[in-house]
């Protein structure tokens, strides 16, 4: 039996339900512990559970909405060693779970990342690719790779609000690590980047190329990513705070370290970018549209501009350090 225990995360999840236990129970009685947590569904989620979920360890929780409210709320429940999060429509084979344990116990990791396959709910694949995918390809191995804290920090900011996190479902995580460290509430959702970036020189981070999973990419509602957008000026001094952690514990002989002045300077840069988005916003919600206003449009040209600096930047930084302890 695999140390883990299997979090499945709902709120009004009947349209993909079905298939995602049936592609769950031949294998759950292989873990230690599976916990349910719903968020006040009204199609008939937590009654399919108790139809036709079976556990010897089985817990539900019933918790109001919120995301990450939730899963920390069933992180606290979790008995196992390592945590998957098995969200409803998302596919992490048994046998890519296996490996990712492995991988965790071989390398007593905090924290194993895999690159997960994005299919659109149609099933065609989106090639778009995140920071992950992008490691994964210049990293130009399938070994499990253990990350050095600079190289983790500058992959992890180069292109926020996205981070290596990519999706939790493709993920393992030690359960008394986000036991202490859960995951941040008021980053929108983007509190699995801001989990992140926070602590940059702790935890053991693995990265596993060649583990396989399936990410299904819904569209995100206006209202989602409103909020994304609000919460981007937060997220980016959070990683100047983290920074400043980072360079004060990062000593001389470390991979990355001569890379700390160039990285303060792209962290100055997304301060400039937070600036420029709250003052967007605060035109965005003015009653004239903010194409008939000279100050937005100076406003979105001098956020391009500074977009493109930023990019040049960080992907020089990313190309510099990836595999830096191989």
């Amino acid at each position: 039996m695999l140390d883990i225990s299997v979090i499945i995360p709902t709120r009004n999840s009947m349209g993909h339900l079905k298939a995602h236990l049936n592609a769950l129970l031949p294998w759950l009685s292989e873990v230690k512990q599976v916990v349910v947590v719903d968020s006040e569904s009204t199609d008939g989620t937590v009654e399919y559970f108790h139809e036709h979920l079976s556990h010897p360890n089985l817990v539900f929780i019933e918790h109001p909405p919120g995301l990450y409210e939730s899963w920390n709320a069933a992180i606290q429940r979790v008995e196992a060693n390592y945590l998957h999060f098995a969200t409803v429509g998302d596919v992490m084979p048994f046998e890519s779970l296996v490996e990712l344990y492995q991988i965790a116990v071989n390398e007593d990791a905090d924290v194993v990342l895999s690159p997960p396959e994005i299919v659109m709910p149609d099933g065609q694949r989106n090639f778009a690719g995140w920071p992950i995918h992008r490691y994964c390809e210049a990293l130009s191995s399938n070994e499990p790779y253990v990350l050095p804290s600079v190289e983790r920090f500058i992959w992890n900011v180069h292109a926020l609000p996205g981070t290596l996190i990519g999706s939790s479902s493709s993920n393992l995580y030690r359960t008394s690590v986000l036991k202490s460290e859960p995951f941040p509430c008021e980053y929108g959702h983007a509190g699995d980047s801001a989990w992140a970036i926070a602590r940059p020189h702790t935890e053991r981070w693995v990265v596993a190329p060649a583990v396989e999973s399936i990410f299904i990419k819904h569209a995100s509602s206006g209202r989602q990513r409103w909020g994304s957008v609000l919460s981007r000026p937060k997220l980016y001094q959070l990683a100047v705070d983290a920074f400043r952690t980072l360079s004060r514990s990062t000593k001389a002989d470390e991979p990355g370290y001569s890379l700390l002045g160039e990285l303060h300077l792209l962290l100055e840069m997304y301060v400039q970018k937070g600036q420029l988005v709250e003052e967007w916003n605060s035109v965005r919600e003015g009653a004239i549209p903010w194409f008939l206003q000279p100050r937005a449009i100076g406003l979105r040209r001098k956020r391009k501009q500074l977009d493109l600096k930023l990019r040049c930047l960080a992907d020089d930084l990313c190309a510099r350090v990836v595999g830096s302890e191989k």
